[in-house]
């Protein structure tokens, strides 16, 4: 054990050397909501990748993530961000017109420095401020802004902003790299943590996303594909068997939506382990089929999950190759 902690310090040593070996100094317009421009409608696509070291278990995948909507709290704007990376605490999130940073909606939370919200990033900070936040257990931890910079991305020639966050209790480390591109937002997170297991990680970059209307790199899903089956308007939630069933590679799922519903669908190995996340966004009322494609996975009993607020349902499935 002691060995990976010196591996896991010499990691964060590394990060923090490169992070800070390119001090740029340049005019730009740092304003905080333009490295995030939160707004309802736009999209963002990410590779997905993570590795748990009890069992040493290892996904790889896509999501889309979509800005469904916004609302009023307390007299101020937060926008929906379900399952978004980083936003882990709350579905909510706003960015504060007054110190430009990235907050969740959070009314438990009882830090001093913020009432029932969660500090995520200072979108307004320049390289090499610091910023302090409220830690688990009632401890204080910093957040380092370590790069700004220039960076072209999907074409196109912008900045970015480096956060580099890190945090340790007892056998258990933590650090978490965030980066930010001006007009487009969070576009590169991976955190690794140090446990009793061993290392594990969690990485999300960005593959496409739609801004304001503008599509930037590729949007698509692979290995999915979802059509409105029918325009009609079903009386009840429902969710049929796969077909074919038992199936090689490929198979098919149906569901039907009585009302517009955010809808997630996510596919699980016979051990329960999440697999795939074949929807996660809100689809308008009908019938819809979805295709899945299990090129990659070994024969097997399979779970797939169909969840909305109002209905859950799930069915097994069968892989024979």
């Amino acid at each position: 054990m002691n060995t990976l902690i010196l591996k896991f310090q010499l990691l964060i040593f590394i990060f923090i050397i490169l992070s800070t070996n390119s001090l740029s100094i340049f005019s730009a317009d740092t304003a905080a909501y333009k490295y995030f421009p939160l707004k309802v409608g736009n999209v963002y696509v990410f590779t997905y990748s993570n590795y748990t070291p009890i069992p040493g278990y290892y996904t790889d995948t896509t999501f889309r993530y979509k800005i469904l909507r916004d609302t009023l709290i307390s007299g101020k704007k937060y926008y929906y961000l379900s399952g978004f990376p980083k936003l882990y605490l709350s579905n909510w999130s706003r960015i504060d017109s007054i110190s430009g940073s990235l907050m969740n909606y959070y009314p438990l939370n009882t830090c001093p420095f913020y009432y029932k919200e969660t500090f995520v990033d200072s979108l307004a900070a320049l390289q090499g401020n610091i910023i302090m936040e409220c830690g688990f257990i009632g401890s204080y931890e910093s957040n380092v802004c370590t790069l700004l910079d220039t960076l072209k991305l999907f074409n196109l020639n912008t900045f970015k902003k480096v956060f580099n966050y890190s945090y340790s209790l007892g056998q258990h480390h933590l650090i978490e790299i965030t980066k930010y591109a001006k007009h487009i937002g969070l576009y590169d997170y991976y955190s690794a943590g140090l446990g009793i297991g061993g290392i594990g990680y969690t990485k999300f970059n960005l593959k496409g996303c739609v801004i304001n209307g503008v599509v930037y790199g590729d949007t698509s899903m692979p290995l999915i594909g979802i059509k409105n089956i029918r325009n009609n308007i079903p009386d009840n939630y429902s969710l049929s068997q796969n077909y074919p069933n038992p199936f090689n590679p490929s198979t098919n799922i149906k569901f039907g939506l009585p009302l517009s519903s955010f809808v997630t669908l996510k596919v699980y190995d016979a051990l329960g382990r999440e697999l795939i996340t074949l929807i996660n966004e809100k689809l308008a009322s009908g019938e819809y089929d979805i295709e899945w494609n299990s090129e990659n996975n070994p024969s097997g009993i399979y779970f797939y999950r169909f969840e909305t607020p109002e209905f859950t349902q799930t069915k097994k499935m069968i892989l024979i190759k």
